[in-house]
């Protein structure tokens, strides 16, 4: 079966809108966190640029789909870095401040199970599935402008 290029723009884009609801981090004691949860405001950003998707599909405009997914993919990559500062300088500020104290081990034991999760992938197949969608289309329009060779008629 193969896949065309609306299927991967529809579900390149309901897999972006679903990644923001998915666990993107793991913290001791306060659980699970998503991208709305990380604070930035990405989580919307991210759901309005799934409904883009869903538009520029439902439009026939699949080549715009290569810079929404690419625009995606970076700000995903933006939050995920500044995801993995924040827990860096969290477990730095959390040594520097417990020195010398005898719950010092315990405390380090909780920040170092800090993990980021599964929602990422979500998040960066969806992007991916968005960019081949709109590859897909602009190989397709390539085609359609080489000049075809005449053809013996029988």
């Amino acid at each position: 079966m193969e896949i065309k290029k609306a299927q991967l723009g529809i579900i390149g884009s309901i897999l972006l809108m679903f990644g923001t609801l998915v666990p993107i981090v793991s913290v001791p004691i306060a659980g699970s966190q998503n991208y709305f949860q990380n604070g930035n405001g990405g989580g919307l950003i991210v759901i309005a640029l799934g409904l883009a998707g869903i538009a520029f599909v439902v439009a026939k405009k699949f080549q715009a789909l290569i810079p929404l997914g690419i625009a995606t993919a970076a700000l995903t990559t933006f939050t995920l870095v500044s995801v993995l500062i924040r827990i860096s300088d969290a477990k730095s500020q959390l040594e520097a401040s417990l020195e010398g104290n005898p719950f010092a081990g315990l405390a380090a034991g909780i920040m170092n199970s800090v993990q980021i999760e599964w929602g990422w992938l979500v998040l960066y197949l969806g992007a991916a599935a968005l960019i081949s969608s709109g590859v897909m289309a602009r190989r397709e329009s390539q085609k359609s402008d080489e000049p075809q060779p005449p053809q013996d008629r029988i």
